[in-house]
């Protein structure tokens, strides 16, 4: 299946790392782990979709960082 994507669908790594605040190193090492938003790689380079990050930030938003749940 071919995911055809036009540049407004989608950020780069370093887009990403920019928005987010992180470093690039901080992205691979998610993705090796599996934690961060989904990605395609795209002729060598890794993309992420626009709703992919929002799906993940959405995931990703709690109320305290105690996992505590009385």
């Amino acid at each position: 299946m071919t995911i055809i994507l036009s540049k407004d669908e989608y950020m780069t790594e370093c887009a990403l790392a920019e928005m987010w605040g992180v470093k690039r190193n901080t992205l691979q090492k998610w993705r090796s782990a599996g934690v961060g938003p989904k990605f395609l790689k795209r002729v060598g380079r890794i993309v992420y979709r626009k709703q992919d990050i929002a799906e993940f930030e959405q995931n990703n938003i709690f109320q305290r960082t105690t996992s505590d749940k009385r």
